[in-house]
């Protein structure tokens, strides 16, 4: 769904590579703590994304015409649509 491998997401998740200003990789496994925090992260940027483009996407099919007065608003939340 997001173009990456499963394999290079779980290594992305549980082990942190550090470069040295020689070009030197260091690599440290993660702690169960510390990889849970790392894919919550990635869920929630995931989810704000697709969020962000659903709402941009709804935005222009209702978008009024140019020359249209708007009298009204409208708000997605959690709870659906309310109408001002």
């Amino acid at each position: 769904l997001c173009g990456f491998e499963l394999g290079d997401l779980e290594h992305t998740l549980t082990v942190r590579t550090i470069v040295s200003p020689r070009g030197e990789e260091f690599k440290k496994n993660l702690t169960v703590s510390q990889a849970t925090n790392a894919r919550d992260t990635i869920a929630k940027a995931i989810y704000a994304r697709v969020f962000g483009w659903i709402v941009k996407e709804i935005n222009c099919i209702i978008e009024p015409p140019i020359d249209t007065k708007v009298s009204t608003i409208s708000i997605l939340d959690i709870f659906g649509f309310d109408g001002f």
